[in-house]
């Protein structure tokens, strides 16, 4: 038995036909699909009792973690990419570490103590949810532009929902790192500018902390750490992610999909013992 793949093709940006290449050069099944929102479709592709790794859209792996039953299927554990959870963790690495976390329909109302008061004065805020899922787009909200802004977190939340508000910084670099509890396994640099650009390789010093984050908590077998440098020259986490939704940008995909499938089939064998 060997697990098969199922990635979907749905940003360039993400390497998706450079993971697809590698699965099949180390000797595996791999179907390349699109995803169609708002369109039922019931991919059936392999079978329920095979050991199927996906790696795609949130969207997607959301509607396979539904109607499949798949193993491994996605590394995809809602709860342990939460702030509210993995913050308690990880909490000394942060970048964002100046933070409050309210519910939504709190923070609008106590907007003028946020901006003013709790942090500031300050003429922006970084805003992001508090789910891993990622409902809305984090970034950062301007005073004057607050109900633009949040006419998008209305939209994709709920009153309840928790979001997490800090304070602006700058960013000089970012890495992403594929981890497991045994470390990194690859890394690579990425930009988010007007043309998003990545770039094989990391520095040593993120390299280690990514280690060190990977070593203090696991919210899946595998997973993503981001990691910065701050304006003061210092290395930190900006946050942490579900592999199987992940771009994968410019990481050396051989040790991913190695690793990959090893943990997936013992997670398969041990389910069918």
């Amino acid at each position: 038995m060997k697990p098969k793949w199922i990635i979907e093709d749905f940003a360039p940006d993400n390497s998706f036909g450079a993971l697809a290449d590698e699965v099949k050069r180390q000797g595996m099944e791999c179907e390349l699909i699109q995803y169609l929102p708002f369109q039922s479709g019931s991919y059936d592709i392999y079978d329920e009792k095979d050991c199927v790794i996906f790696q795609g859209s949130i969207n997607l792996a959301q509607q396979l973690q539904r109607d499949k039953k798949w193993i491994p299927g996605m590394w995809l554990t809602p709860k342990n990419y939460e702030c509210t959870k993995y913050y308690a963790h990880l909490g000394k690495y942060l970048f964002n570490s100046l933070y409050v976390m309210m519910p939504r329909a709190e923070v609008k109302r106590r907007m003028d103590w946020l901006y003013n008061e709790c942090f500031g004065p300050y003429e922006q805020l970084f805003i992001r949810p508090n789910s891993g899922l990622k409902p809305f787009t984090a970034g950062l909200c301007s005073r004057l532009n607050f109900d633009y802004f949040w006419r998008w977190v209305d939209d994709f939340t709920e009153p309840e929902s928790i979001i997490v508000v800090s304070t602006p910084k700058v960013v000089k670099q970012e890495w992403r790192f594929i981890c497991t509890k045994d470390g990194v396994l690859t890394g690579c640099q990425y930009e988010k500018s007007r043309e998003f650009k990545t770039h094989p390789g990391y520095p040593e010093k993120a390299g280690a902390l990514a280690a060190e984050v990977a070593a203090t908590y696991q919210p899946d077998p595998i997973f993503v750490v981001d990691i910065c440098l701050g304006e003061t020259d210092n290395y930190y986490l900006m946050e942490i992610g579900s592999f199987s939704v992940a771009g994968l940008y410019a990481c050396n995909m051989q040790p991913i999909v190695g690793r990959a499938s090893e943990i997936a089939l013992k997670e398969w064998e041990e389910e069918n013992e």
